[in-house]
């Protein structure tokens, strides 16, 4: 181990296209991989260097646009919602009475549940073939929650929406999975699919909720 590290070291200090060179100060071993992970170029030759692969987390996290690593405490001041099983879900941000919106610190997206089924939101997809073919969209109003459509958890790619006319959507109708041709135009963002069980969700949520407040330590 000490032999690979020492190697690992030598190939950090000696390749010459290293984004080290905007760094302004001496690389020694008191500069930090807090810095490499500030750094694209840096992150991308060390990626290159340790071939580390990525989590299911990880990998979802990079394809909605966001960095690899949350940076999560589950202490954080704010009201955590458990399910019946005593499941942390995440951070409650909302209640009207039919709906609770919970806060995913995961995936840094909302998740929408029904208050009496602890069923997710469902929504459409769109798509621009006439036959739910293709790359699928999102509404850009969803873009940060994640809403089911047919039996599959989605999520908005992380980038600014486009205007865009679609030529169909996917929904349930009268508990049918179906397409229909629709000609929307309005703004959209690519969609991800969430996989359940890479982000703990257990649908339907176990109900009844448990709700506990978490405040942050005084000195």
């Amino acid at each position: 181990m000490k032999k690979l590290l020492g190697i690992l070291v030598i190939c950090l200090i000696s390749a010459p296209a290293l984004a080290w060179q905007e760094f302004d100060g001496t690389i020694t071993d008191t500069v930090t991989f807090e810095y490499a992970s500030e750094n694209k170029d840096v992150d991308i030759i060390l990626s290159k260097l340790i071939d580390i692969p990525l989590t299911d987390l990880e990998a979802l996290r990079i394809e909605m646009g966001l960095e690899a690593v949350v940076k999560y405490v589950e202490s954080v001041p704010g009201v955590h919602v458990y399910d019946a099983e005593g499941y942390h879900v995440g951070l409650l941000i909302g209640f009207d009475g039919s709906q609770i919106m919970i806060y995913l610190t995961d995936i840094e997206t909302v998740f929408t549940l029904d208050s009496k089924t602890g069923a997710a939101r469902t929504a459409y997809i769109y798509y621009k073939s006439d036959d739910c073919t293709g790359k699928p969209y999102v509404h850009a109003s969803t873009q940060y929650s994640i809403t089911k459509a047919c039996d599959t958890l989605y999520t908005g790619k992380r980038r600014k929406p486009q205007f865009m006319t679609t030529q169909s959507v996917k929904r349930i109708e009268k508990n049918f999975c179906a397409c229909y041709e629709s000609n929307t135009e309005s703004y959209f963002t690519p969609a991800i699919e969430v996989p359940a069980r890479v982000v703990g969700l257990y649908l339907p949520i176990e109900l009844p909720l448990r709700f506990q407040a978490w405040s942050m330590p005084t000195d």
